[in-house]
């Protein structure tokens, strides 16, 4: 089917019923579809701006441009900001919605247009989708850059950042005249760092800084079940756990959108804070270094197989650009292994030493049931057999080599391993 007209038909169906409980279900049922919840955080996010309206998507230009060619490349179009009313943009549109067949202009109008009336509105959304249409607690928009993949066949000709890539909780801190508030990034606050906030009112009077919360003293392998144990434990202050910051932005760069400072001078700044953490005696918070900083690929290699070798997760690769608030491709993550949020669907009994306990969970993988039998402990198994109404339909994060098909043709991947099981209302992922 067109991926337009799979979109269309979700569409249609939300703005055909009546009532919350009638939309919510249609949501619920289509969560996982990835096509459509791009489309809904294109219609509903305010942040995302077009610059055409009827009146101008109705001009008659002629020479219309040839380029987008799909429903993502209209989306990526506008996420990169070209738009803003001009003929040569229209044009761009105009050539889109015109190749396309002439049951679909009406809702393609619309959907540029950002008109398409469903009857839902941001806090309805979140609530099935968490996360979805960035927002906070409080007033702050939060909205970090996201790191896309690295393609090693086509890897960066220009200089690159390299850093270690963390396996903890990322974590947002905006600083206003010395007041610390920390956020997750999907936009909750995190309460309870009191460590880390006051040395943080220390060191910053202004500021966004963009970092990962780690526990201390802990393997690469605990780290994250760790992190997120003290983060999210009930204690009203909570220890053990530091802020490892990796970028910075000023408050009006972050309040705006809009970072004009490329990463090399973000850097700098981020690295002249260092002699105010230690003239402070901050132990809490600390500045995540660079490992390599050129262009030599190899070296990159290199540095990847020496912290396959420690353990840890991969690396992260930064472009000298500025900052984006949205998943970018100026920030890249170079992965040992691949990983992928899969919905558990079943579950079946192991044999042998694992007879009366879980032998492998069964996942959904883009349609196809993916069976994961490695990566547990025997406690883990003995806690998702016995509890299975627990995990039923929750999200589990997989590590994998490599994308695959099974003897029948299907997809699946090569050697999965279960790695945790992720926080309540995360959603599929394949990134």
């Amino acid at each position: 089917m067109n991926e337009i007209y799979e979109a269309k038909e979700i569409f249609d169906k939300i703005s055909s019923v009546s009532g919350r409980l009638a939309k919510e279900k249609i949501l619920r049922d289509n969560k996982d579809n990835e096509l459509f919840i791009d489309c809904l955080k294109f219609l509903i996010d305010p942040h995302i701006k077009t610059g055409i309206s009827t009146s101008k998507l109705n001009k008659e230009l002629r020479n219309a441009q040839i380029g987008i060619l799909s429903l993502r490349e209209l989306m990526e179009y506008f996420y990169k900001g070209n738009i803003t009313g001009r003929d040569a943009d229209i044009k761009q549109v105009q050539y889109f919605i015109n190749n396309q067949d002439k049951e679909l202009h009406e809702f393609l109008k619309l959907f540029v247009t950002k008109k398409l009336r469903l009857g839902l509105n941001e806090k309805v959304i979140n609530k099935i989708i968490p996360g979805l249409i960035a927002t906070s607690d409080d007033e702050e928009d939060i909205k970090p850059m996201l790191a896309s993949k690295f393609d090693f066949d086509k890897p960066p000709k220009e200089k690159m950042f390299v850093s270690e890539k963390l396996d903890g909780i990322r974590c947002n801190a905006i600083i206003r005249d010395g007041k610390v508030k920390l956020y997750t990034r999907q936009g909750k606050i995190i309460e309870g760092l009191e460590e880390i906030e006051q040395e943080l009112s220390k060191v910053f009077a202004n500021a966004f800084v963009d970092g990962e919360l780690l526990a201390d003293g802990c393997s690469y392998e605990d780290v994250y079940k760790e992190t997120t144990k003290r983060v999210k434990n009930k204690n009203k202050i909570k220890t053990g756990v530091k802020y490892v910051m990796f970028d910075t932005l000023s408050l009006e760069e972050f309040d705006n959108k809009k970072c004009k400072t490329n990463y090399d001078n973000r850097r700098l700044q981020l690295d002249n804070y260092i002699d105010h953490i230690k003239i402070n005696n901050c132990e809490h918070i600390e500045v995540l270094p660079i490992l390599y900083e050129g262009k030599d690929i190899e070296k990159v290699l290199s540095l990847l197989d020496e912290y396959r070798k420690l353990g840890a997760e991969g690396l992260m690769c930064n472009l000298n650009k500025p900052y984006e608030f949205k998943r970018s491709k100026t920030i890249l993550k170079l992965k040992v292994m691949q990983s992928c949020d899969l919905k558990i669907i079943g579950f079946e009994s192991g044999d042998g030493k694992y007879s009366n306990t879980l032998g492998k969970i069964i996942c959904d993988y883009k349609g196809y049931e993916l069976g994961v039998g490695s990566g547990f402990t025997n406690a883990m198994r003995d806690e998702i057999y016995n509890n299975q109404d627990k995990y039923l339909n929750r999200i589990a994060e997989i590590n994998y080599f490599e994308e695959t098909h099974n003897e029948d043709g299907g997809l699946s991947l090569r050697f999965p391993i279960f790695k945790c099981v992720r926080e309540e209302g995360k959603e599929v992922s394949y990134e």
